[in-house]
């Protein structure tokens, strides 16, 4: 799974709604997901989300976003954000195992395990 935020996130009043695209192996659900937008500004002072979503509260198999109550300081502003998250996701049965060369032996995922996913980009924010 490369996941990924929408390239471009929408202010509104100073506050973002994080959100962007799952690409989840066949064998894959998610189960958690947390996230941080970091805003730097000029001035020595910042904004930050700090959001998350939990099982079933996802938008589609496709889609993620934070849910509404995520925590806001600061107020952001048109530009650049620097946007990072983990996904926690449990391996489930019917799909197909990513290729073998990924894992090793001795960690072939079975029903119930977890894989965890971290990543970081640059976003602007609108």
């Amino acid at each position: 799974m490369p996941p990924n935020f929408d390239q471009s996130l929408v202010l509104e009043a100073g506050r973002i709604n994080p959100r962007g695209p799952l690409d989840l192996e066949s064998d894959e659900e998610i189960v958690r997901l947390y996230v941080w937008v970091i805003q730097p500004h000029n001035d020595g002072t910042s904004a930050a989300c700090i959001g998350h979503q939990l099982q079933g509260g996802f938008e589609s198999k496709e889609r993620w976003k934070t849910r509404e109550d995520a925590i806001h300081e600061g107020v952001f502003r048109p530009g650049q954000a620097l946007a990072m998250a983990v996904a926690v996701l449990k391996v489930v049965s019917g799909g197909d195992v990513p290729p073998s060369s990924i894992y090793s032996p001795l960690a072939t995922p079975v029903d119930g395990s977890i894989r965890v996913y971290q990543w970081g980009q640059m976003v602007v924010l609108t």
